[in-house]
């Protein structure tokens, strides 16, 4: 098995969490980076007490797909990224897990220098066939991560939805 370091970033708030897991699952954090990591603006103009505070946690030497840790909080709908670093004949990424406002989930994973890129071949095919412009919109689409900001407010519309008793096509926070 390839073992590398692995950085996951998350919400501030769950943080705590993401530690009681790992804790439960065996596996030792290196590293925990908080306080001016990852700010990201609430909305245009926004005051500070609006930011998404984000922290990474490190781990040093394990499996890069970390599946257990993974799996834990998709089930937990926590929102995060994960990067590894390069590894034999793997190269480093990045998986991105995001929560909809409608409850439902969102996977991205790209390998290092892959997000945005697309196939000189698909290209000219959607040329030829008269898609281009639906080609490209979907692959932009596809490439696109939701943005932590965007994040916040889709957790906190889908928290809304919930108190108001509506299910959405995703199974209930825990």
């Amino acid at each position: 098995m390839n073992r590398t370091k692995v950085t996951f970033t998350v919400r501030q708030a769950d943080s705590a969490i993401v530690r009681s897991l790992a804790n439960r699952l065996g596996i030792d954090i290196d590293e925990e980076i908080t306080g001016m990591v990852g700010h990201v603006r609430f909305g245009e103009g926004s005051i500070a007490s609006n930011l998404t505070r984000l922290v990474e946690i490190v781990f040093d030497d394990v499996n890069s797909e970390m599946p257990e840790l993974c799996e834990a909080l998709q089930a937990g709908r926590i929102p995060y990224d994960k990067t590894w670093d390069p590894f034999t004949d793997v190269r480093g990424g990045t998986e991105h897990f995001r929560v909809e406002a409608t409850g439902g989930i969102s996977i991205q994973e790209f390998y290092d220098g892959e997000q945005g890129m697309v196939e000189i071949a698909d290209v000219w095919q959607a040329l030829n066939n008269g898609v281009l412009e639906d080609f490209l919109r979907d692959r932009d689409r596809r490439h696109t991560v939701m943005s932590w900001d965007d994040q916040e407010k889709a957790l906190a519309s889908r928290e809304a939805q919930l108190a108001r008793g509506h299910r959405g096509d995703g199974p209930a926070f825990s």
